[in-house]
C-alpha cells in the first residue's frame, strides 16, 4: 500500500553519507525514498519498473546505474537500490491504517452492545406526573424553602413572603415549583420589594411591622 509521507529526519543535514555526495546526488536518495513510501520500489523486477525509476529521477538508463553505484558505495541504499536503516526511520504506527480498523472495530462492538442492551421500561411515580402538570397557582402541597429565602435576603420574613408566594396567580403556568419559588426570592432581593422581619423584636399588626420607638 502507498502512502501519501515518510519521515525525513532533521539530522540529515549533517549525515555524513549524504555530505559525501553532490548535490544531485542527494536529491536522487530524496527521490529514492519517495519511491519507496510510494510502493514502486517494492514491486517486482522488470523493465518497466527501471522504465519508471528513470523517469521519476528524470534519468536514463545508464545515469540511473551510474548514480544509483554512487549512493551504494556511501550506503544509503543497497544493490537492490533500497534505502537503508528504512524500516529503523520509518515506524508502522505512522500508518493511520490500524488506527482506523481498531477505531471502526470499536464502532461496531458498541453499536452492537447498544442494540443488544435490554431496554428497561420505566413507569413515573405520582409525584413526578404532579410536578409535570402546570398552574398558574402553587399547588396546595408545595412547600417553599425559607431558609434559602433567609440565606438570600437577611432580612426577609420568609413566613410572610412564602404566602404572597402561595396567593399570587402566575401569568403563565408553572411545573417547577422549587425554581420558581428560587426565582421568585432572586427578583425580591434585586427589587427590593419583599416581606421584612420586624427589628429589635418589632410586632406586626395588620400585615406591616411595628417597630419599638
Amino acid at each position: 500500500m502507498s502512502y501519501q509521507w515518510f519521515r525525513m529526519w532533521s539530522d540529515a543535514v549533517d549525515d555524513e553519507k549524504l555530505r559525501l555526495l553532490a548535490f544531485e546526488d542527494r536529491w536522487h536518495f530524496v527521490a529514492l525514498l519517495c519511491l519507496k513510501r510510494s510502493g514502486l520500489l517494492d514491486e517486482p523486477e522488470s523493465d518497466i519498473k527501471k522504465q519508471k525509476i528513470c523517469i521519476k529521477l528524470g534519468l536514463d538508463s545508464m545515469e540511473l546505474e551510474t548514480a544509483m553505484k554512487r549512493l551504494v558505495t556511501v550506503g544509503l541504499i543497497t544493490e537492490s537500490l533500497q534505502p537503508v536503516s528504512w524500516n529503523k526511520r520509518q515506524f508502522e504506527s505512522d500508518s493511520s491504517t490500524s488506527r482506523v480498523r481498531e477505531f471502526r472495530k470499536r464502532q461496531r462492538n458498541g453499536s452492537e452492545t447498544f442494540q443488544k442492551r435490554p431496554q428497561i421500561q420505566t413507569t413515573d411515580t405520582d409525584t413526578e406526573k404532579k410536578a409535570r402538570v402546570r398552574s398558574r397557582r402553587v399547588p396546595p402541597d408545595f412547600v417553599p424553602d425559607l431558609d434559602f429565602a433567609r440565606s438570600q435576603i437577611p432580612d426577609v420574613d420568609a413566613e410572610r413572603e412564602a404566602q404572597k408566594f402561595r396567593d399570587w396567580e402566575f401569568k403563565t403556568p408553572r411545573s417547577d415549583w422549587p425554581a420558581t419559588w428560587r426565582t421568585w426570592v432572586g427578583n425580591c432581593r434585586e427589587s427590593g420589594r419583599y416581606a421584612r422581619a420586624p427589628k429589635n423584636g418589632g410586632m406586626v399588626i395588620n400585615g406591616k411591622p411595628v417597630e419599638w420607638q
